[in-house]
């Protein structure tokens, strides 16, 4: 029977804000302005600039925030924060758009305008002062070749407060590339820009507000509420052991045991699933992250009704993660089972028997397709896989000579079905020294099947 188990986490670090933590900086440092609750971290209001900030991972990244941010005037900022000195910052705010809407504070419009194209977003408040979306301190930020730059205070437009703002960083060589996007629903995201530093010290959140005070912030209703800060490695889930000839589908259920389906490889438009031999990625940014208790179901490519197998994933999947799916395949070398990822040691060689035969063992009753076999090295001390070589058995070519074949350090198997067997041939060489050939004395290596 197959198994399905998570070989990698990609959470890096991932926080709920139940409790103060000493990786956390507050500036300035007035232990006032935060406040720890079931539901998050809360920032308070006051006429100073807020950070709350964490040292920054040396790798590439992603983080995702869910916020809770209610303003109670147009001047009320927050967001994510990078950090590299007090002069070279950036920040995404949480005010961002990609259409016309409004949100109401306590029944009250705060009055905000903007000028937006089908993607990116400009602000112009009151018709007076133009800046990005995306804020830096030096003014590096992209807009778009096609962005139209037309002011008019008159739209009466005010801004959507996106509930999950996120941050990928890719690392270069002598920059490193920040990424922000925003979305209402952790699923739908747009990019509202992006950077570059050459080095970060700390990121997190920071909260401003040049004419607010914590009283007249909850007279109005107003707040903002960290509610998860997540840090995870990459943006791909990595699936190892579906092949070509299999689709899935992953769900996830809430603590009611509602099922919700988060994707459909063969049906699912607006997520990025790219496939090499049996390993699949799925792209993470257009998946509300993370899954929580997702299960894989796996069919047939145009048989959605046949089930092969029906996997848990685990409590949350975030980005990052890996899973291998394993069949139950055995491997025989001369009528001898080798335990697969073991050494096998053929031993002394000898002349009368330079080829040996290999039998890889479907017992799944499903078919696998690409299954690579590759000869490796069991040690810098045993270099027996260097005189190793493999090729797919050709039962007319038995009476043949090996050289027949074309051998090779790997090889892939295009199909085995269903409780069958698949035969290959192994030869073995000696390498010449001064015209003869010497008999080594073993041959060490494993035998690694993906």
């Amino acid at each position: 029977m197959a198994t399905f188990v998570k070989e990698h986490s990609g959470i890096l670090y991932d926080e709920d804000f139940n409790e103060n933590s000493l990786l956390w900086t507050l500036s300035p440092s007035d232990e006032d302005c935060l406040r720890f609750e079931k539901d998050g971290l809360h920032i308070l209001y006051s006429d100073q600039y807020i950070s709350y900030t964490m040292k920054e991972p040396e790798t590439s990244y992603c983080v995702i925030t869910q916020l809770d941010h209610v303003p109670y005037n147009k001047e009320d900022n927050g967001g994510i924060l990078l950090l590299a000195n007090n002069q070279k910052y950036a920040e995404c705010q949480t005010y961002m758009a990609s259409e016309p809407s409004t949100v109401d504070n306590n029944g009250a419009n705060l009055g905000l305008t903007k000028n937006f194209d089908s993607t990116y977003v400009r602000y112009s408040i009151d018709g007076k002062s133009v800046s990005p979306n995306t804020a830096s301190s030096d003014g590096n930020y992209v807009i778009p070749k096609n962005a139209q730059t037309i002011y008019n205070s008159e739209d009466n437009f005010t801004d959507i407060v996106y509930k999950y703002l996120k941050l990928i960083k890719i690392n270069g060589k002598i920059k490193n590339t920040y990424q922000f996007l925003a979305s209402c629903n952790g699923i739908n995201w747009i990019e509202v820009g992006q950077t570059e530093f050459e080095q970060i010290s700390r990121l997190g959140l920071f909260l401003y507000s040049s004419d607010g005070d914590t009283l007249t912030a909850l007279q109005n209703n107003a707040k903002f509420v960290c509610n998860r800060w997540t840090i995870y490695d990459n943006t791909n889930i990595t699936i190892k052991g579906i092949n070509i000839l299999q689709a899935f589908e992953i769900t996830e259920s809430d603590e009611k045991d509602n099922v919700r389906t988060v994707l459909r490889s063969d049906t699912t438009p607006g997520i990025n699933i790219t496939q090499q031999d049996n390993t699949v990625k799925i792209n993470s940014n257009n998946i509300l992250l993370p899954i929580r208790n997702g299960r894989i179901r796996i069919f047939p490519k145009g048989h959605y009704d046949i089930t092969l197998g029906e996997f848990d994933m685990g409590k949350e999947t975030f980005g990052g993660d890996v899973f291998s799916l394993n069949y139950d395949i055995r491997v025989f070398v001369d009528n001898k089972q080798v335990k697969r990822g073991e050494v096998f040691d053929i031993g002394k060689l000898y002349r009368n028997r330079y080829r040996r035969y290999i039998v890889i063992s479907n017992f799944e009753d499903i078919p696998i397709a690409n299954l690579k076999v590759s000869i490796i090295a069991y040690s810098d001390y045993y270099s027996g896989e260097k005189e190793v070589k493999i090729a797919m058995y050709d039962d007319s070519k038995k009476d043949q000579d090996p050289d027949q074949y074309t051998f090779t350090d790997t090889l892939t198997i295009p199909l085995i079905e269903a409780e069958s067997d698949v035969e290959l041939i192994m030869k073995l060489s000696d390498t010449p020294e001064q015209g003869f050939y010497t008999a080594a004395d073993s041959y060490k290596f494993k035998i690694l099947i993906e």
